[in-house]
């Protein structure tokens, strides 16, 4: 957990040279730890051998942290952005963000995204990881949403598993 807090407390830092790019790769980093962490030591859902290179998809083994926390998958309505623009559907928010992140680290010519779209599947990578702490502290109260549109002080909403 304490690595995952790591790779999420860099996702989050906007000082000169860490850019959203860099952020998204940092959050999916962080939400991969958590599903390892939650799924593989904590709850024994699936094997090491499962987890591994070689095992499930990135996208996969975060659906099975999203899942197992019931944290909705879908692809959400603020963030318009991320719709692909390659042609291609997302099955749902993990496969956007491993899409786009591994648009990152594996680049392909034929796939160029825009700087929205890195930005917003930031967001939503961070999202992600704020819902996963959130469920694993048990909190089942409000909380202020980062994908808001009127993100306002004080704003809140009830957490969506609730």
């Amino acid at each position: 957990m304490t690595h995952a807090l790591y790779w999420y407390l860099g996702a989050c830092d906007r000082r000169v040279g860490i850019g959203v790019d860099t952020g998204v790769i940092l959050a999916q980093t962080a939400l991969e730890l958590l599903a390892w962490t939650y799924c593989v030591i904590d709850r024994n859902m699936v094997s090491r051998t499962a987890f591994g290179h070689r095992g499930l998809s990135a996208s996969d083994k975060l659906r099975l942290l999203a899942t197992s926390l019931k944290i909705p998958r879908t692809m959400s309505v603020g963030i318009a952005a991320i719709q692909p623009q390659t042609g291609r559907r997302w099955v749902d928010s993990m496969d956007a963000i491993t899409a786009i992140r591994n648009s990152l680290i594996h680049p392909d010519s034929s796939i160029q995204f825009t700087g929205q779209v890195y930005y917003e599947t930031w967001r939503l990578a961070l999202w992600y990881i704020d819902m996963a702490l959130l469920r694993l502290c048990n909190h089942s109260g409000n909380y202020a949403n980062r994908l808001s549109e009127n993100r306002w002080k004080g704003v809140v909403e009830p957490v969506p598993w609730r």
